[in-house]
């Protein structure tokens, strides 16, 4: 997997989950990735600065009070109907 200029090598099939941890700044600052085993579900941590691009992703979940703008999203998400 390649994070903008750095190769994070993925040994098992994982999951990645990205982490804002400065939601609603401008990048870069700190975020983190993580790839979870599908295996086994351990853990591995890479530090980064900058967000994966739009259209390397696939959303799984969306967080109640997550709004468009926040989301890497080339297109808004039709809302879930309750």
């Amino acid at each position: 997997m390649s994070i903008r200029n750095t190769t994070v090598p993925v040994t098992v099939p994982s999951f990645m989950v990205f982490v804002d941890l400065q939601p609603g700044a401008n990048w870069g600052h700190p975020c983190r990735y993580l790839l979870v085993s599908r295996e086994d579900g351990s853990i591995a941590r890479v530090d980064s600065e900058f967000p994966p691009t739009a259209e390397s992703l696939r959303l799984v979940h969306r967080g109640e009070g997550i709004e468009d703008w926040m989301l890497l999203s080339a297109q808004p998400l039709e809302e879930k109907s309750n």
